[in-house]
């Protein structure tokens, strides 16, 4: 039995190869998608401010093909956006023609391999997320549990499960976004 699993082990080692971040490896390898990059300031390469017409292209090249082309919603506009574009579980906004916001929530991960420069996935844990950005990290009971993170390339933020006064160590992020994400209320 064994010799079976260590077999198996060397097999898979060779399949896969060796990852440095084995959660990108595996889901790129798994799902044959990109490894998609949450920014404070945009989605991989594709950064708050571009044309809307250039990053609807390139996130749906990140992403796949959208479910929802881009939608005009002028009756938003004051909400900060006046566009959207919107997958399953995972929405970026436009407004005057550029790239303002995106959102992603817990179903996107098993479509595509999303996470954060330094890890940070929808599902991961608060106690992950904290370990991950240290002090630059912080929670609130706002609409019942969220958190928000200071980066170099602007602020991530999210919702939690639970409220992380309550449950702390039961608090998991269920989205995870940047910018603009639709209106006041539906933002943390």
């Amino acid at each position: 039995m064994r010799r079976i699993g260590i077999g198996l082990l060397l097999g898979l080692t060779a399949l896969f190869g060796s990852f440095t971040n084995s959660y990108s490896g595996v889901a790129a390898a798994m799902n044959a998608a990109p490894n998609v990059v949450l920014w404070g300031n945009g989605i991989s390469n594709v950064t708050f401010g571009d044309a809307e017409v250039s990053a609807s292209s390139a996130l749906q090249h990140l992403i796949g093909r959208a479910s929802r082309p881009i939608q005009n919603d002028r009756a938003d506009s004051h909400c900060g956006y006046d566009a959207f574009l919107a997958w399953p579980k995972v929405t970026a906004w436009f407004d005057r023609g550029k790239f303002v916001g995106y959102e992603t929530t817990y179903e996107a991960v098993g479509t595509v391999a999303m996470a954060t420069s330094k890890g940070l996935r929808v599902g991961e844990s608060l106690t992950t997320a904290r370990r991950l950005y240290g002090s630059s990290l912080t929670s609130s009971s706002v609409q019942g549990g969220a958190f928000f993170v200071s980066t170099s390339a602007g602020r991530i933020d999210g919702f939690l499960n639970n409220n992380p006064i309550y449950d702390a160590a039961g608090s998991r992020v269920t989205t995870i976004g940047a910018g603009i994400q639709g209106c006041p209320s539906m933002e943390p």
